[in-house]
């Protein structure tokens, strides 16, 4: 039995593991030539004398409209600014509410807070989903919008939430930060409901460093997002071809969420790349996760349709695990040069698990908040989180293979001599 590099023995791979931060972004000279334009034109404001088809921004707003087949796309600052500009457009309340799961990056809660509305959590299901189940236990008038978050890559029931929704009168907005591209029923994450939001920063499927997209098929709602976006003086109807809905921008406030030519002339040559992106990670994934699934240990969160997940993440439990012992083999993992995280770490900050969201509940420790949403506790809290970066190759995968094997075959034999962390 090899041992593991945690307990002084060599590790599966001697380099790091390939992350945005560590600046594996998939750029060519394509970007290069189109960003270079942009900047020569000396045009890097959204809005010049151009039509807007003609602009960085507007070209990639159109090829948008066409990929996802919506009548409109924004371009925006970030995925944060789209879901708030939704949000607001909606004119919510001070004291309306919109739901949201438990299991989401600290951005969605913050986009409801910064449009004067109050979050309410959902619990997430045992596939780490949004669980329409606690969202009709908790529904009520004051509700007014829900936003399904497609977490790590995967596709909640948008057929199901969409029709308890409607039936409902609620708004929805599909927070699809991180499943750019994906589609679920042969339909597009971020068309099933009211508006879809998607982010273009980091490791996203289109990285512009910064940036997000705001799609709809609804005239007036789209007019008020762009206007709110910063598109004043008359601005906003250069998104429409001919009739504009009857709005009066001074009427709203400006909030300059928008997105420059530097970074449209980028989003523009990464969104043509993206079905290429899509089909070697999900290639990755489905060769990994059939390595995986032989070891009966190992639980891989399960997708509801096959091509409803992007791979751009291994999400896994070790159900005999207690958490001491998970903790235990993500360190070790970690000792063998793959990245890897386990959300109930409570030695490390994660901002995409509820109870870390100081700003959301202030008045109640940790322990207190878990207590809010105890099956996203337990379904979360051993689950390991491994980052899959499209530049991976067959051999990275199978670092992966054999240093969980390493991991485990070294903890069955020791059982009960891991050290407690």
């Amino acid at each position: 039995m090899m041992r593991p590099a945690i307990e002084g023995g060599v590790p599966t791979r001697p380099k790091p593991w390939p992350t945005y931060d560590k600046g594996d972004v998939i750029l060519d000279k394509e970007d290069e030539k189109l960003v270079v334009e942009a900047l020569k034109s000396k045009l890097l404001f959204r809005y010049d004398y151009r039509p807007l088809e003609q602009t960085h921004v507007g070209k990639f707003e159109k090829s948008a409209e066409k990929f996802f087949n919506v009548k409109y796309a924004l371009a925006v600052s970030s995925g944060t600014a789209a879901i708030t500009l939704a949000l607001i457009s909606l004119d919510l309340k001070q004291d309306d509410e919109v739901a949201l799961p438990g299991f989401t990056f600290a951005a969605t809660p913050s986009a409801v807070i910064l449009a004067g509305a109050k979050p309410v959590l959902v619990e997430v299901d045992e596939n780490l989903n949004f669980d329409i189940r606690d969202l009709e236990k908790k529904y009520n008038p004051k509700m007014k919008a829900v936003i399904p978050v497609h977490m790590r890559g995967s596709a909640s029931d948008m057929e199901a939430i969409a029709e308890f929704a409607y039936q409902r009168g609620l708004s929805v907005i599909e927070d699809v930060v991180q499943a750019m591209g994906l589609k679920y029923k042969g339909r597009y994450l971020g068309t099933y409901g009211h508006f879809g939001a998607f982010s273009m920063q980091s490791d996203k499927g289109c990285n512009t460093g910064e940036g997000g997209l705001l799609v709809t098929n609804d005239d007036r709602l789209f007019a008020k997002s762009a206007i709110l976006s910063g598109a004043y003086e008359g601005r906003w109807k250069s998104h429409f071809d001919s009739r504009h809905p009857d709005l009066d921008d001074r009427d709203y406030p400006v909030y300059s969420f928008r997105m420059d030519n530097l970074r449209g002339a980028l989003a523009y040559s990464q969104l043509k790349k993206l079905p290429a992106r899509l089909k070697k990670l999900s290639s990755n994934y489905s060769y990994l996760i059939k390595q995986l699934s032989k070891n009966p240990k190992i639980s891989i969160r399960k997708s509801l349709e096959q091509e409803s997940i992007i791979g751009d993440s291994l999400l896994f439990s070790l159900p005999e695990f207690t958490l001491d012992e998970a903790l235990y083999f993500s360190n070790a993992l970690r000792a063998e040069g793959i990245s890897c995280l386990v959300f109930g770490d409570t030695n490390r900050k994660n901002i995409r698990r509820f109870w870390d969201w100081n700003f959301l509940f202030p008045e109640l420790d940790v322990s207190e908040r878990k207590k809010l949403l105890p099956n996203t506790v337990k379904y979360l809290e051993n689950v390991m989180d491994i980052p899959l970066s499209p530049t991976l190759a067959k051999t990275d995968l199978d670092d992966i293979v054999l240093a969980t094997e390493k991991v485990l075959r070294y903890m069955d034999a020791r059982r009960g001599m891991v050290v407690k962390l």
